[in-house]
């Protein structure tokens, strides 16, 4: 059984990513939260678009196949992100679209991000 839940996806992203950006963690430079972010949103899709209702399996394969060739801190990295999606996330089938990462008033940044389901052929949230 799978679950959209009600908040949106850049939420579900950033609790995602605690496990390698705790919350209350000194701000980003944007460019290395992009860099970030690019890693923690390829993860997710992956493992999303392994999901029904996606039931596309070669996404999550060919991180496998990357991680294999990878330096061992970041294939430590992306498997601490996919044991987290497992335990946490497992039954959340959205994948996300198009995201940014913009500057914030704080000298932060905010996450924003389109939510993908098959069935939907625009945005769900953002």
């Amino acid at each position: 059984m799978t679950t959209v839940p009600n908040r949106k996806i850049s939420e579900t992203i950033l609790a995602f990513s605690h496990v390698v950006y705790p919350a209350g963690a000194p701000p980003l430079p944007l460019d290395a939260a992009r860099s970030l972010f690019q890693v923690v949103i390829t993860v997710w899709n992956a493992h999303a678009m392994a999901m029904p209702p996606w039931d596309d399996q070669q996404h999550l394969a060919r991180l496998h196949s990357m991680v294999a060739k990878m330096p061992p801190e970041m294939a430590q990295l992306i498997a601490a992100l996919s044991a987290h999606r497992l335990e946490q996330f497992a039954d959340y089938p959205r994948a996300v679209g198009e995201w940014s990462i913009v500057a914030d008033k704080a000298n932060g940044f905010l996450l924003r991000c389109d939510a993908r389901l098959p069935a939907t052929s625009g945005k769900m949230d953002s």
